[in-house]
């Protein structure tokens, strides 16, 4: 004997408040409308990246330079996390890391117990994270929510 799979009724009654058809029937407003949000959407976002990467300038790097700073390696990626950590949670490095324009390398290594060799790898996406995750970059921080175990 085969089971009778369930099926959802195909719901008929429905009104069509826009008239804006073609002789196929397709509705174009819906389109428009959700291109001009994923353009302001996009537009914002390359807004905030205008702003972070101003303020990556007096670190030395570009955002387009992090993307070789990136951790590639997921060890690696969770060692940048607990840095990061590290560096956020500790007002006065992050005062100092703004206020002179450098990452202390050898502090946070010995804070967050990682090899400063992993650190100088990872120098300037570090940079970038915690500018990100303290400042006012809406539609980039959800990018670093693995940082506090989000992920």
């Amino acid at each position: 004997m085969t089971q009778a799979t369930y099926k959802e009724p195909i719901d008929t009654n429905y009104t069509v408040i826009d008239d804006e058809f073609d002789e196929n029937g397709y509705n174009y407003s819906n389109e428009s409308t959700a291109k001009s949000k994923r353009s302001n959407g996009l537009s914002n976002i390359q807004s905030q990246i205008d702003c972070l990467d101003q303020e990556l300038y007096p670190f030395g790097f570009t955002f387009l330079d992090i993307a070789k700073d990136s951790p590639k390696k997921q060890k690696d990626k969770y060692d940048c996390a607990d840095i990061i950590c590290t560096l956020i949670k500790d007002q006065k490095m992050m005062g100092a890391m703004l206020e002179k324009g450098y990452l202390p390398i050898r502090l946070l290594s010995k804070r967050a117990k990682i090899a400063p060799k992993i650190i100088e790898a990872h120098e300037g996406y570090i940079v970038m994270a915690a500018l990100v995750i303290t400042g006012n970059y809406p539609d980039l921080q959800p990018y670093f929510d693995y940082v506090f175990g989000d992920e």
